[in-house]
């Protein structure tokens, strides 16, 4: 740590770093139970450290995970409420529905196009939308964070985003939430999580710091947000349909206006998708590549190869029976050639057996001529013989 200038670091990482090096036999356990067990809240360090962040040209980049429900929402919003009173640009305004509109989106394309026309030191909140298979498009703001965080510094804005796709966490605040805390009314009053930080022992472990609650927004402030939430819902069914799913969407666009550049044919005849690096290409060249998440883009690649089989499937099958026809009609034919080949080779080998017995019955024929003139010249020796003899 005496490498280390004293102010060249936030305060909370300056005092995490002292507290991990101090603890360097600890393992992950054991700052889960001293987590649990503190009895102070990390709110007071967090918002002396988004202090000293305004200070000093820096920014806040911060990321809720938990299941749908948890209070994501919530307690992003109260973050976000905080985090723009200390920066002193207003990220919301109860008189004035823009002044939200203009730093609350739902999906990634809505946040970009808002850094895109950002001033110095606001404060943004990407709060995504789970209804459906949105999430795959949170790759601008997770496997990008990087990107985002080089522009974002740049302008000290700030992001907060909630998205349980993430998982490459690259900057400093991650809250896993824990609770809601609810009035006699049963109206939500605060949100708890736990603050998780990378340990400076190890830069790819992520360990318990302390609870952290914030306020639940006023109400003036949940009743722009829920038309916003709604126009965004309505806006995603006109696009995608009621499924609110963009990788059917966007699977059949591609599909449609790229048939020819996604088929390919085989020497046999059949039309089937082409290798996954060209339609990579095909799908990049039409979306980009920072619409989805890897996940995301597998699922749609895998959709597209779907819709290619379905749509060839009977082109596809009748190319199969006639090649199946075919190779019974060549089967059929070498059949009946060899039956062909066959027979005459019988008739050849019939041909030559009695050609065989000719040539053989000829043989006894000249044998029997023989046999029968020796027999004749012997007679006649014989009767020379006797005749002598008298």
């Amino acid at each position: 740590m005496s490498d280390v200038p004293r102010g060249a670091e936030s305060p909370l990482k300056q005092y995490l770093d002292a507290f991990d090096v101090e603890h360097i036999d600890w393992k992950v356990e054991d700052y889960t139970t001293y987590a649990i067990q503190q009895n102070k809240s990390f709110i007071q360090l967090l918002l002396q450290d988004w202090h000293w962040r305004a200070a000093h040209k820096q920014n806040v980049i911060a990321s809720a995970e938990g299941e749908q429900g948890s209070g994501k929402s919530l307690f992003l919003s109260g973050a976000s409420l905080l985090c723009s009173k200390i920066y002193g640009k207003e990220f919301y305004d109860k008189q004035d529905i823009s002044v939200l509109k203009n730093h609350l989106s739902f999906d990634p394309e809505d946040l970009d196009r808002q850094l895109g026309n950002s001033e110095e030191r606001e404060t943004f909140l990407n709060d995504e939308d789970r209804k459906a298979n949105v999430g795959v498009m949170s790759n601008m703001v997770s496997a990008n964070i990087v990107d985002y965080e080089e522009q974002l510094r740049k302008h000290q804005n700030n992001l907060f985003f909630a998205s349980p796709e993430l998982q490459d966490h690259k900057h400093f605040f991650v809250f896993e939430m824990k609770h809601i805390v609810f009035d006699e009314t049963g109206f939500p009053k605060a949100t708890v999580a736990m603050l998780k930080t990378k340990r400076y022992t190890d830069n790819k472990q992520f360990v318990w710091r302390g609870f952290v609650s914030f306020p639940v927004p006023p109400k003036e402030y949940l009743a722009q947000y829920d038309p916003l939430k709604d126009e965004h819902s309505v806006r995603l069914k006109n696009k995608y349909g009621n499924t609110l799913d963009p990788v059917e969407f966007y699977a059949n666009k591609i599909f449609k206006e790229n048939l020819d550049a996604l088929i390919t044919q085989t020497k046999e005849g059949f039309i089937k998708p082409i290798k996954a690096e060209l339609m990579n290409f095909v799908v990049a060249r039409e979306i980009g590549t920072r619409k989805f998440t890897t996940k995301g883009y597998d699922m749609l690649n895998a959709r597209l190869k779907q819709l290619i089989i379905e749509t060839y499937a009977d082109v596809n099958r009748k190319k199969e029976a006639d090649l199946i026809a075919e190779t019974e009609r060549i089967k059929e034919e070498r059949r009946k050639r060899h039956e062909d080949e066959m027979k005459e080779a019988e008739k050849k080998r019939q041909a030559k057996m009695k050609m065989l017995e000719l040539k053989l019955e000829e043989e006894r024929r000249k044998n029997d001529l023989k046999e029968k003139a020796l027999q004749i010249k012997e007679k006649d020796v014989k009767r020379k013989i006797k005749k002598g003899g008298k």
